[in-house]
Protein backbone atom coordinates (compact mmCIF):
# COMPACT_ATOMS: atom_id res chain seq x y z
CA UNK A 1 0.00 0.00 0.00
CA UNK A 2 1.50 3.38 -0.97
CA UNK A 3 2.27 5.92 1.72
CA UNK A 4 0.14 9.05 1.42
CA UNK A 5 0.78 12.56 2.75
CA UNK A 6 -2.28 12.17 4.97
CA UNK A 7 -0.63 9.11 6.54
CA UNK A 8 2.26 11.33 7.62
CA UNK A 9 0.37 14.43 8.70
CA UNK A 10 -1.43 12.87 11.65
CA UNK A 11 1.70 11.51 13.39
CA UNK A 12 3.59 14.71 12.65
CA UNK A 13 0.78 16.73 14.25
CA UNK A 14 0.67 14.39 17.25
CA UNK A 15 4.42 14.68 17.85
CA UNK A 16 4.31 18.45 17.44
CA UNK A 17 1.35 18.67 19.82
CA UNK A 18 3.11 16.63 22.52
CA UNK A 19 6.34 18.58 22.17
CA UNK A 20 4.51 21.92 22.11
CA UNK A 21 2.37 21.22 25.17
CA UNK A 22 5.49 20.11 27.03
CA UNK A 23 7.40 23.19 25.87
CA UNK A 24 4.75 25.62 27.11
CA UNK A 25 5.27 24.40 30.69
CA UNK A 26 8.79 22.99 30.78
CA UNK A 27 11.60 25.48 30.42
CA UNK A 28 14.81 23.50 30.24
CA UNK A 29 16.77 26.59 29.25
CA UNK A 30 17.05 27.67 32.88
CA UNK A 31 19.05 24.51 33.57
CA UNK A 32 21.20 24.97 30.45
CA UNK A 33 19.59 22.04 28.64
CA UNK A 34 18.35 22.05 25.08
CA UNK A 35 14.68 21.69 24.17
CA UNK A 36 15.45 18.70 21.92
CA UNK A 37 14.72 16.55 24.97
CA UNK A 38 11.05 17.40 24.38
CA UNK A 39 11.36 16.63 20.66
CA UNK A 40 12.91 13.29 21.58
CA UNK A 41 10.19 12.39 24.10
CA UNK A 42 7.37 13.28 21.71
CA UNK A 43 9.01 11.43 18.84
CA UNK A 44 9.58 8.34 21.00
CA UNK A 45 5.88 8.23 21.87
CA UNK A 46 4.60 8.70 18.34
CA UNK A 47 7.34 6.58 16.77
CA UNK A 48 6.60 3.64 19.07
CA UNK A 49 2.88 3.98 18.35
CA UNK A 50 3.51 3.99 14.58
CA UNK A 51 5.63 0.86 14.91
CA UNK A 52 2.71 -0.93 16.56
CA UNK A 53 3.63 -0.57 20.23
CA UNK A 54 1.02 -1.00 22.93
CA UNK A 55 0.55 1.56 25.68
CA UNK A 56 3.15 -0.03 27.98
CA UNK A 57 5.72 -0.14 25.18
CA UNK A 58 5.06 3.50 24.32
CA UNK A 59 5.72 4.30 28.00
CA UNK A 60 8.99 2.34 27.88
CA UNK A 61 10.12 4.24 24.78
CA UNK A 62 9.30 7.59 26.41
CA UNK A 63 10.96 6.67 29.71
CA UNK A 64 14.17 5.66 27.95
CA UNK A 65 14.00 8.85 25.92
CA UNK A 66 13.72 10.99 29.04
CA UNK A 67 16.43 9.00 30.84
CA UNK A 68 18.69 9.81 27.91
CA UNK A 69 18.23 13.38 29.12
CA UNK A 70 19.37 16.13 26.82
CA UNK A 71 22.26 17.95 25.33
CA UNK A 72 23.61 21.16 26.75
CA UNK A 73 22.23 24.29 25.17
CA UNK A 74 25.71 25.73 24.67
CA UNK A 75 25.79 25.09 20.91
CA UNK A 76 22.82 27.41 20.30
CA UNK A 77 24.37 30.62 21.60
CA UNK A 78 27.31 32.86 20.83
CA UNK A 79 30.25 32.59 21.05
CA UNK A 80 30.06 28.83 20.52
CA UNK A 81 27.21 28.36 18.02
CA UNK A 82 27.92 25.25 16.02
CA UNK A 83 26.47 23.27 13.13
CA UNK A 84 24.90 20.96 15.71
CA UNK A 85 22.17 23.58 16.03
CA UNK A 86 21.00 22.55 12.55
CA UNK A 87 20.85 18.81 13.13
CA UNK A 88 20.03 18.47 16.84
CA UNK A 89 16.31 17.84 16.32
CA UNK A 90 16.96 15.24 13.62
CA UNK A 91 19.37 13.45 15.93
CA UNK A 92 16.77 13.56 18.72
CA UNK A 93 14.23 11.90 16.43
CA UNK A 94 16.79 9.26 15.42
CA UNK A 95 17.46 8.45 19.08
CA UNK A 96 13.72 8.43 19.82
CA UNK A 97 13.15 5.81 17.15
CA UNK A 98 15.96 3.72 18.60
CA UNK A 99 14.17 3.82 21.96
CA UNK A 100 10.90 2.85 20.25
CA UNK A 101 12.59 -0.18 18.67
CA UNK A 102 14.13 -1.17 22.01
CA UNK A 103 10.68 -1.04 23.60
CA UNK A 104 9.30 -3.32 20.90
CA UNK A 105 12.13 -5.77 21.59
CA UNK A 106 11.17 -6.02 25.26
CA UNK A 107 13.31 -3.41 26.99
CA UNK A 108 11.75 -2.52 30.34
CA UNK A 109 12.57 1.17 30.23
CA UNK A 110 13.33 3.41 33.15
CA UNK A 111 10.32 3.48 35.50
CA UNK A 112 9.90 6.69 37.49
CA UNK A 113 12.39 8.55 35.30
CA UNK A 114 10.59 11.80 36.16
CA UNK A 115 9.71 11.18 39.81
CA UNK A 116 12.51 9.01 41.25
CA UNK A 117 14.05 10.64 44.33
CA UNK A 118 17.61 11.93 44.01
CA UNK A 119 18.17 11.05 40.31
CA UNK A 120 14.79 11.54 38.60
CA UNK A 121 14.28 14.53 36.31
CA UNK A 122 12.30 16.48 38.92
CA UNK A 123 14.98 15.86 41.57
CA UNK A 124 17.77 16.92 39.24
CA UNK A 125 16.09 19.74 37.32
CA UNK A 126 13.35 20.90 39.70
CA UNK A 127 9.63 20.29 40.08
CA UNK A 128 8.78 22.07 36.84
CA UNK A 129 11.31 20.04 34.83
CA UNK A 130 9.06 18.12 32.48
CA UNK A 131 5.32 18.56 32.62
CA UNK A 132 2.41 19.14 30.30
CA UNK A 133 1.28 22.73 29.94
CA UNK A 134 -2.28 21.70 29.19
CA UNK A 135 -4.32 18.91 27.74
CA UNK A 136 -3.20 17.16 24.60
CA UNK A 137 -5.54 17.67 21.69
CA UNK A 138 -5.20 20.42 19.17
CA UNK A 139 -3.73 23.34 21.06
CA UNK A 140 -0.28 23.91 19.66
CA UNK A 141 -0.91 24.68 16.00
CA UNK A 142 -3.82 27.10 16.47
CA UNK A 143 -2.67 28.62 19.76
CA UNK A 144 1.11 28.75 19.40
CA UNK A 145 2.10 28.41 15.79
CA UNK A 146 -0.50 30.77 14.35
CA UNK A 147 -1.45 33.08 17.23
CA UNK A 148 1.53 33.19 19.58
CA UNK A 149 -0.24 34.22 22.81
CA UNK A 150 2.98 33.56 24.73
CA UNK A 151 6.65 33.52 23.76
CA UNK A 152 7.79 30.18 22.42
CA UNK A 153 10.84 29.00 20.57
CA UNK A 154 9.64 27.32 17.43
CA UNK A 155 11.84 27.66 14.38
CA UNK A 156 10.19 29.43 11.51
CA UNK A 157 7.25 30.69 13.57
CA UNK A 158 7.85 34.36 12.73
CA UNK A 159 8.35 33.60 9.05
CA UNK A 160 5.07 31.65 8.88
CA UNK A 161 3.20 34.47 10.62
CA UNK A 162 4.72 37.07 8.31
CA UNK A 163 3.86 35.01 5.23
CA UNK A 164 0.24 34.61 6.36
CA UNK A 165 -0.16 38.32 7.09
CA UNK A 166 1.62 39.56 3.96
CA UNK A 167 0.25 37.03 1.46
CA UNK A 168 -2.61 39.15 0.11
CA UNK A 169 -0.40 42.25 -0.13
CA UNK A 170 2.48 40.50 -1.90
CA UNK A 171 0.66 37.89 -4.01
CA UNK A 172 1.70 38.14 -7.65
CA UNK A 173 4.75 40.32 -6.91
CA UNK A 174 7.43 37.62 -6.66
CA UNK A 175 9.14 38.88 -9.83
CA UNK A 176 9.87 42.18 -8.06
CA UNK A 177 12.22 40.41 -5.63
CA UNK A 178 15.90 40.40 -6.50
CA UNK A 179 18.02 37.26 -6.37
CA UNK A 180 20.47 36.77 -3.54
CA UNK A 181 23.07 34.09 -3.07
CA UNK A 182 23.98 32.56 0.23
CA UNK A 183 27.41 31.14 0.89
CA UNK A 184 29.06 29.72 3.98
CA UNK A 185 29.38 33.17 5.53
CA UNK A 186 25.76 34.23 4.98
CA UNK A 187 24.05 36.52 2.49
CA UNK A 188 26.32 37.55 -0.37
Amino acid sequence: MPLRVADLLEPICKAYEIQGVLATASCLHDQGLDHVLLVQGASAAVGAYLLGAGEDQVGVAVSNSLADASTLRVYRHQPVVSWRKSWAAAEAVQRALRFALLALRGDRGCPRVVSAPTWGLKAVLGEEAVRLGGELGCAVAPQVLYKVPWPAEYHGQSAVEAAIRLRSELQGRLAECGRSTFGPSGPG
